[in-house]
């Protein structure tokens, strides 16, 4: 159980700091603001970590993954 959380904070932590880099903060614009409260207000990132496990599972590289990863949690928060 212990692996399997510290693999799921270092997927967690890998998939937040993309998210910062896809959507980076803006002043003045309403809508980024908007959108970065909604997608980065926390979350527990399951979906994004799973994708990026599998990949891992099935011989891929996780940074192959990783755009797809975060596309979840875009659309989850959409």
């Amino acid at each position: 159980m212990a692996d399997f959380k510290a693999q799921l904070a270092q997927d967690v932590k890998l998939v937040e700091e993309t998210l910062q880099l896809y959507l980076p903060e803006q002043p003045d614009d309403t809508v980024t603001t908007a959108m970065r409260y909604s997608l980065l207000n926390g979350g527990k990132r399951l979906r994004a970590a799973l994708a990026l496990e599998f990949c891992k599972l099935l011989g891929g590289r996780e940074k192959t993954a990783l755009p797809f990863a975060c596309a979840l949690e875009m659309v989850h928060a959409y």
